[in-house]
């Protein structure tokens, strides 16, 4: 290249900083300060995807009690598309308008407490249908309570108290459904998914069906 030609201004640049006692290693600390963050970030990941994989959900059935001493009923569920679903109804002719009560069991296999905070009951499809009557470790006596509406959509669920569950150990609570709205065999198709410290925990989709009407006067 001819000397008195002029270097393009992004090599002058280049060369500048290349020379420059300070602005080099600030900009090799930022690069590795970059570095370390973006690993950090993976080991955070990780950790959180090993903790969902040590919290699961063990059982989710009714909550043995006088008032409901029978299993899930077993009939079609009201959405007819040929998959199974589990279908939990309360007993309804015993006690009129009694809330449904579901006991679900977890086991934490992680070494540090799971601290479930909230439940996100999220409905994917409701229907009214003709009628509508009403094996786990023994649950927790706090029982969470969620007026569920009949339509679609994440119906969330404050846990207040938090409930815990120590290290290395298992856990059952129930949460008590009544329907927000009145009617006569109400059913939902839907799946919980509850939030802890340590990751969100699924349930899988089921179904249930309640009735909510008013006391003859």
């Amino acid at each position: 290249m001819d000397n008195h030609e002029k270097a393009p201004l992004s090599d002058l640049i280049i060369n500048k900083i290349k020379n420059n006692k300070l602005v080099a290693p600030v900009i090799a600390a930022a690069t590795i300060a970059t570095a370390v963050i973006f690993f950090w970030e993976k080991v955070q990941e990780f950790v959180q995807s090993s903790f969902m994989q040590q919290v699961t959900l063990i059982t989710m059935d009714l909550a043995p009690s006088d008032a409901a001493p029978f299993p899930e009923i077993e009939r079609p569920p009201c959405l007819l598309e040929g998959k199974l679903l589990r279908t939990f109804q309360p007993q309804s002719e015993r006690l009129p308008n009694s809330p449904l009560q579901l006991t679900f069991t977890f086991s934490n296999h992680a070494k540090v407490s799971a601290i479930f905070t909230e439940a996100d009951f999220v409905v994917s499809h409701t229907q009214q249908i003709a009628g509508g009557a009403p094996g786990t470790i023994e649950p927790d006596p706090l029982i969470y309570k969620i007026d569920l509406r009949f339509e679609k959509g994440v119906q969330p669920l404050k846990l207040i108290p938090p409930y815990k569950i120590p290290e290395n150990n298992e856990g059952a609570f129930t949460v008590a459904m009544t329907p927000a709205t009145e009617g006569i065999g109400l059913c939902w198709i839907l799946h919980v998914v509850f939030k802890t410290n340590l990751g969100e925990i699924r349930t899988e989709d089921f179904a249930i069906t309640m009735s909510r009407f008013r006391k003859p006067s």
